[in-house]
Order: structure tokens, then sequence, then C-alpha cells
């Protein structure tokens, strides 16, 4: 993966959380550092939302290629991990319902 959608996503993230705050904060009323101190917040609030789909495509592409190179072990791994799931979900099902 290269570095370009996410220095992308970092610098729409700061352009977005700085013009919703130039829009909708009193820029003249508050002192400079609450203003920068939201401004950070938004900034990490925005990062979550545009950088975690950029992971998740990162991640599904690495496993992708895994699958491919290990496909056995993946498809045995998967399987056993779906029964454990099934098993821990209805005993949880079971003990809530009793």
């Amino acid at each position: 993966m290269s570095a370009n959608p996410l220095v992308t996503n970092i610098i729409a993230a700061f352009l977005l959380a700085a013009i919703i705050l130039y829009r909708y904060g009193d820029w003249y009323r508050h002192h400079i550092i609450v203003t920068i101190a939201v401004l950070v917040a938004w900034c990490f609030s925005f990062l979550i939302i545009f950088i975690l789909p950029l992971d998740v495509s990162s991640v599904s592409n690495a496993n992708n290629s895994m699958h491919t190179l290990y496909g056995f072990q993946r498809t045995a791994l998967s399987m056993i991990l779906f029964v454990l799931k099934d098993v821990v979900y209805d005993l949880n099902l079971n003990t809530l319902n009793a």
C-alpha cells in the first residue's frame, strides 16, 4: 500500500474539520487554544471515519493474497472458527433464555 491514500485522507479530514469549524464555530468569541483543541478533536474524529475503510480494504486485500498462498490452512481455520462461534453463541443464548 502506498502512502498517497493515507496522506489524502489526513488532508481531507483536516480540511473538513477546519471548514466545519469555520462555518459553525465562533472564532472571535472563543480563545485560540479552545479553537485549536476543537479542530484537533474534530480532525481525529474525521480521521477515524476516513481511515477505517482504507484499513479494512488493505487488510482484506492482504488476506486475499494470503488465502491464495495458504488456501487449505485458511479454509480449515475459518471452518474451525465458524463452528466455535456457533457453539459459543448457542451457549450464550441458552444461558440467557434459561
